[in-house]
């Protein structure tokens, strides 16, 4: 399936052939961290915390996000 990647025929084309396409339901996941968002809100007596993880797998690049929040006075473990 041939992909055009810009540039012309002054530089050799371009024009890249991909071989193989992973199906992200195929894929054997190798997830690297990307990043850690946190912030706080308020609400009444407790702080609102939130913590959102993100994640990309190294093979198929497919992104995939964890995402916490609690209600609470002290700091959670978890938002550290």
């Amino acid at each position: 399936m041939p992909v055009d990647v810009g540039g012309g025929e002054e530089d050799g084309g371009g024009v890249m052939e991909i071989t193989s396409v992973i199906h992200p339901a195929e894929c054997d996941h190798d997830w690297a961290h990307l990043e850690t968002r946190k912030w706080t809100g308020t609400g009444g007596y407790n702080i609102r915390f939130f913590r959102v993880d993100e994640f990309f797998c190294r093979r198929c690049l497919r992104r995939r996000e964890i995402k916490r929040e609690e209600d609470s006075r002290d700091t959670p473990e978890w938002f550290r």
